[in-house]
């Protein structure tokens, strides 16, 4: 793995970026005195981004509205109820 750090001179503190071998990149901004843990994902996936390819592969299209059907599915139960856990 990769991992820089980059620093900002305005706000006095740091964070990570972090390039895991799957492709990957980690955003790590740990912060000092907190207890709490927090994590956001984004990719570059449906909406506008639906053809890509796998290392350097053929070109792959996705269907439109992908993205939404996946995040659905993310929160989905197996009772069926995104909020039912």
């Amino acid at each position: 793995m990769n991992i820089t750090e980059i620093k900002s001179e305005i706000a006095g503190d740091s964070y990570y970026k972090v390039e895991h071998p799957s492709g990957l990149t980690i955003f790590v901004y740990p912060k000092e005195g907190y207890t709490s843990s927090y994590a956001i994902f984004g990719t570059r996936y449906g909406s506008i981004n639906t053809k890509f390819s796998v290392n350097g592969g053929d070109i792959i299209t996705v269907p439109d509205g992908i993205a939404h059907y996946l995040e659905h599915k993310l929160f989905e139960s197996e009772e069926g109820d995104a909020f039912v856990r």
